[in-house]
């Protein structure tokens, strides 16, 4: 399908049946034969034997629309008839040819000793007519030759010249479409053509059960025909202005749901057709799942600026640092390129003078880049050290962790969060801010809200080993965040465990789990990336949960050993 006349339908199958007769190079000659756009070309493999085209518009002989018999050929050409029936150069040349084939349909099936295939033929066109328009076809065989006429659903009886220009057309695609076993490809070009909407799916409908064993291609503009064949069965035809010198015209809309929802969202405009609901669903489910597999890429975060919101948490941090006394230590831990040293900037420079920073990353690159960065500030630190996360990290007051406990990954967390506590010194602060995104590229993703958080440290709250406070605002794009703070009393006795994990993961997949079941019920409005957001969230945490209990059962097995 295209949207546009002239993108090159017709010229397209054309070329198709011309290589299926052995013209290798007609299609690269047209203009087709790029592959670089994946799926671009209709693969028909093996190569046909017999093609059928059947053109938009075909000259036939004329003739007078007012008589009602046709003269009859041969038996041969009546048994089997090779030409095809449509169009003509002449309406009433058109009405004869097609008046003629159905009569030589019905002598040939009704004739005595008749084959039975040609039997089968005519009680075919006969139902499917029925189904369709609620009328009969029926005839007699006299001396004249074959006479068909229309029988009414009332019974009475009415010329075939009663036909109207649809069901004309019906009854020439369906000769076509049965006239000759052996064609195993079938090009229909414009099968829209003089058929209102609803009937267009019921055309397609009533071709499929004669269609099996053979190649199919049909070209349309129609949104009823597009809504009719599931969507891995939809090709698109851009016209060559609208594609760059070297690429395909063709398109698969399987692989291109953006294209698929621009069509789905134009046709919505005057369409009220309910299989659009479907289509839309298919575009948005494939949205999710399209940017499910990116977030599941191994490669390095891309489009993160999407996904995390730097002034929101540079301003949070400045907050924070307000609290912090003289002669402290801070430190960083995946202090990235420094975006968050804008927030000692504005900051008391005799502060500043009085403060030791440590910044650590697992990436040499960034603390290179964090050290030019601090440069160009001139903040001043009493001192500044970058060090890698796997050095010993440095007894601190203040442990700075933003957009780290996710990137963690839930099967380290519990070490992890050891070595922070067990290095802040009492009465110290480890500060966590999150953008609640997904950034594409983090496959070990599991998000850690305020509620998986308090589930995490509530054995060392309990005992009163942490204070745990958090809050979770908006950025100023409405992204959601968490802000948290855990002042540290006793870092010695603190110890979190893998149990503590696999519990704040039972969290995670309720928090979940719940905003899923809202946006299914349809009480909040849900785009996909969000969907894909929380289903994404739900998946790993589960995978991860399973995981850790196994490894949780372990443990307690070699401590009670």
């Amino acid at each position: 399908m295209s949207r546009k006349n002239g993108a090159g339908k017709s010229q397209l199958c054309l070329g198709i049946v011309s290589t299926a007769r052995g013209g290798d190079n007609s299609l690269r000659e047209m203009g087709y034969g790029s592959r670089e756009q994946s799926g671009g070309i209709i693969e028909v493999n093996p190569r046909p034997n017999l093609p059928l085209w059947r053109p938009p518009v075909r000259p036939l002989a004329q003739a007078n629309r007012d008589s009602d018999f046709a003269t009859l050929g041969q038996l041969s050409s009546v048994i089997n008839p090779k030409q095809m029936t449509g169009y003509t150069n002449n309406l009433d040349g058109r009405f004869r040819q097609l008046h003629n084939h159905i009569c030589n349909m019905y002598v040939a099936g009704a004739i005595n000793g008749a084959p039975r295939s040609e039997r089968q033929r005519w009680t075919t066109i006969v139902e499917s007519f029925r189904r369709v328009f609620s009328k009969q076809l029926t005839g007699e065989y006299t001396s004249k030759g074959g006479r068909v006429g229309i029988r009414l659903s009332n019974g009475s009886l009415t010329k075939f010249a009663t036909l109207s220009t649809g069901e004309l057309e019906f009854l020439s695609l369906l000769c076509d479409v049965l006239d000759d076993p052996e064609v195993d490809l079938l090009l229909i070009d414009e099968i829209d053509a003089h058929f209102h909407p609803d009937l267009q799916r019921r055309v397609i409908d009533e071709i499929k059960p004669q269609c099996a064993n053979r190649y199919v291609l049909l070209s349309s503009q129609s949104p009823a025909v597009m809504l009719s064949v599931p969507t891995s069965q939809l090709f698109f035809i851009r016209h060559n202005s609208e594609v760059p010198e070297g690429k395909n015209q063709v398109t698969r809309l399987d692989s291109d749901y953006g294209l698929l929802s621009s069509l789905t969202e134009m046709y919505a405009g005057f369409s009220s057709d309910l299989r659009l609901v479907n289509t839309f669903s298919q575009a948005a489910t494939h949205d999710l799942i399209k940017y499910a597999e990116e977030c599941l890429t191994e490669s390095e975060v891309v489009a993160h600026g999407k996904a995390r919101d730097d002034e929101p948490q540079v301003a949070s941090l400045r907050g924070s640092l307000l609290h912090v006394p003289s002669n402290a230590t801070i430190c960083e831990v995946g202090v990235g390129q420094g975006r968050l040293l804008r927030a000692y900037e504005k900051l008391d420079p005799s502060w500043r003078a009085q403060i030791e920073f440590v910044a650590t990353d697992i990436h040499q690159s960034n603390l290179e880049s964090v050290a030019q960065l601090e440069a160009s500030l001139k903040l001043n630190f009493k001192s500044f050290k970058t060090q890698h996360v796997d050095e010993e990290l440095p007894e601190s007051d203040l442990f700075v962790l933003a957009n780290v406990i996710h990137e963690v990954g839930p099967d380290n967390l519990a070490d992890f969060m050891n070595r922070i506590l067990r290095r802040t010194r009492p009465d110290g602060r480890i500060l966590l801010l999150e953008a609640l995104e997904l950034a594409v590229g983090e496959r070990r993703f599991v998000l850690f809200d305020g509620a998986s958080l308090a589930t995490l440290f509530q054995r060392e709250v309990a005992v009163r080993h942490v204070e745990l406070r958090f809050a979770n605002p908006n950025s100023y794009s409405q992204l959601p965040l968490l802000e948290a703070v855990l002042l540290v009393k006793q870092p010695e006795e603190c110890h979190i465990t893998t149990q503590d994990v696999v519990n704040a993961l039972v969290t995670v997949q309720l928090q979940a789990a719940a905003k899923l079941d809202l946006m299914v019920d349809e009480q909040t409005n849900a785009k996909s990336r969000v969907l894909a957001f929380h289903a994404h969230n739900l998946a790993n945490s589960k995978t991860f949960e399973i995981r850790l209990r196994r490894l949780a059962q372990a443990e307690m097995g070699r401590g009670s050993s």
